[in-house]
Parts: C-alpha cells; structure tokens; sequence
C-alpha cells in the first residue's frame, strides 16, 4: 500500500482526490484478479472509492 501511495502522490487512484493520513486506504487490483499482485496491476483508493468501484461493477 505505501509504494502504491508513494507512486501515486498519495492521491487516490479513482477520484484523484488527497488520502489524508487518518482515512482508511484500500488496494484496489485494476483487473479484478485477486491473486494478481503485480505492483501495476494494484491502485490505492478511498475506502469509500473502492466500495463505489464494486457496486458499479455488479450493475454492469
């Protein structure tokens, strides 16, 4: 999660907005593939990002 953070600016990686240091960061895998861990394939984000990225996902 750090090097995620560190890479992105500590900015999430769906919004953009600044993660704070007191807010609860997820790592999000881009491809759906939790067993993929390649550093490429993983963003930080928002607790509440990431939830908003799989309730999108199950409407589609």
């Amino acid at each position: 999660t750090s090097k995620a953070l560190k890479k992105q600016n500590h900015c999430c990686g769906y919004c953009g907005h600044r993660l704070l240091s007191d807010e609860v960061v997820h790592l999000h895998h881009i491809d759906g593939n939790h067993d993929n861990w390649n550093p490429k394939n993983l963003t930080a984000v928002h607790q509440s990002c990431h939830q908003y990225i799989h309730s999108s996902q199950k409407d589609t």
